[in-house]
């Protein structure tokens, strides 16, 4: 099976380096190409077709959002894992809401590195401790979520971004009753929608 491709937009060459060492390492993964510069960077995505960005908060000096903004317009770019110095909640929820798959602290080691890109990979959303445990702090505090085992695992495939007829098809069910479990998920958790459910769901089963 061939390795997932990574792009990096990022300033610092001691960086990207460090990258592919990582991934030679890892063999399921392949630093293909990095930039240090916003247009360098869009204009080697549009080319390559990485199958994952990684990408610097602080790099694009326009900002982020803006950077994100045009990313998406390419007609085709990978998913997007922000690579953040500063984890605000606010910013993180703006990312997801633009298209990021993965929120990651630059901190983190090399092995969270890894099982974050592994797991945007397989088409899940993937957050930093640090965001999921400011939500799951806002959740009912003092108070388990009790989630039935259906419950749970409806929730798992929102996490994976399947919609609920797909979700129906995929348990043997009815829309109709996949939309009743999520209303209670929703009940139990707190959440309004599908995003917040979506943004803080690996948290939420590991309380569940």
């Amino acid at each position: 099976m061939s390795p997932h491709t990574v792009f990096a937009f990022e300033r610092q060459p001691v960086v990207v380096e460090g990258l592919k060492r990582i991934f030679d390492q890892a063999r399921d993964l392949r630093l293909l190409g990095s930039a240090p510069a916003c247009s360098e960077a869009l204009d080697a995505i549009a080319c390559l077709h990485p199958d994952l960005i990684l990408l610097d908060q602080a790099a694009c000096a326009q900002g982020v959002f803006h950077f994100i903004t045009r990313l998406k317009q390419l007609p085709q770019s990978g998913r997007i894992v922000l690579w953040a110095d500063d984890l605000v909640h606010a910013d993180c929820l703006r990312a997801v809401q633009l298209g990021i798959r993965g929120v990651l602290h630059r901190a983190a080691p090399a092995h969270t590195l890894l099982v974050c890109l592994r797991s945007v990979c397989r088409g899940d959303l993937w957050m930093d401790e640090s965001i999921q445990a400011f939500t799951i702090d806002h959740v009912s505090p003092g108070r388990p979520l009790r989630l039935t085992p259906r419950e749970r695992e409806i929730l798992g495939l929102v996490c994976r971004g399947l919609k609920n007829k797909e979700i129906a098809r995929h348990l043997a069910i009815t829309p109709g009753t996949v939309k009743a479990h999520l209303m209670h998920v929703f009940e139990k958790t707190g959440f309004k929608d599908r995003f917040q459910l979506c943004l803080h769901g690996r948290g939420l089963l590991e309380k569940a």
